[in-house]
């Protein structure tokens, strides 16, 4: 089995193994994630997008210091399920991870939690004597047909996102077919993004954005200390 099916009260998700990834996120057939798919760009070039992935173990570019690709290994290494039910699953990465990384451990709970409400959960556990540098995200592609976004009070075009746009502060995201409520504690930097290549828009919560890029030494909240875990939530619900 390659992929997971969740259902509840007219919500389907589908879950990938590979790259733990949100395939498909559906309230009675109307999507609620623009569905995962490879666009072919202008150039020929092929990218894919949609869905929502893990970005582990960081967000954005790995930067000069690391070998990290974009966003990082989970969401195209292989995971495999630990637990399950209708409503929710838990997925363990089990693929051989880089050599830096090779003393994280990684779990994604993905949950139906209420009839309009999506919850996805990472826990992360190191599990050597020095510390390990994360600073992860969740990367959402909510479907939209139209031109413009509101996030909050702020109205912006889409054409206007890509580069992504960083807010510290994020409640509400306001589009043509619903509005969208978005919490997430422990990742506070969320970007706005979108490349115009289908109809989606990326509101994505992150530790510290493009950290890894921007930083050479690691900041205090990307320190996972030696046998320390973490967890970071991501609720949204609409309607």
């Amino acid at each position: 089995m390659d992929t997971v099916t969740l259902e509840r009260d007219g919500i389907t998700a589908t879950i990938a193994l590979e790259g733990a990834y949100v395939t498909s996120l559906s309230d009675r057939s109307e999507p609620i994630l623009y569905e995962k798919r490879t666009i072919i760009m202008a150039n020929g070039e092929q990218k894919v997008r949609g869905g929502m992935h893990v970005c582990l173990p960081q967000f954005g570019p790995g930067g000069t210091q690391t070998s990290l690709a974009q966003h990082g290994f989970g969401r195209t290494l292989m995971w495999r399920i630990v637990d399950s039910a209708p409503q929710y699953v838990t997925l363990r990465l089990h693929d051989t991870l880089p050599q830096e990384y090779h003393a994280l451990q990684a779990e994604i709970t993905y949950q139906l939690t209420d009839s309009h409400e999506f919850k996805a959960t990472l826990t992360l556990q190191n599990t050597q004597h020095s510390l390990l540098r994360v600073a992860p995200g969740f990367h959402p592609y909510f479907y939209t047909n139209g031109e413009r976004v509101e996030v909050d009070r702020e109205v912006m075009y889409l054409e206007e996102l890509d580069p992504a746009h960083f807010k510290r502060s994020v409640q509400y995201l306001t589009l043509q077919e619903r509005k969208i409520a978005l919490a997430s504690p422990k990742l506070g930097v969320w970007a706005l993004w979108s490349d115009n290549k289908g109809e989606y828009v990326c509101l994505e919560p992150t530790l510290a954005g493009f950290s890894f890029q921007n930083h050479q030494e690691s900041l205090p909240e990307e320190e996972l200390q030696p046998h320390a875990s973490r967890s970071y939530d991501f609720t949204f619900s609409w309607r």
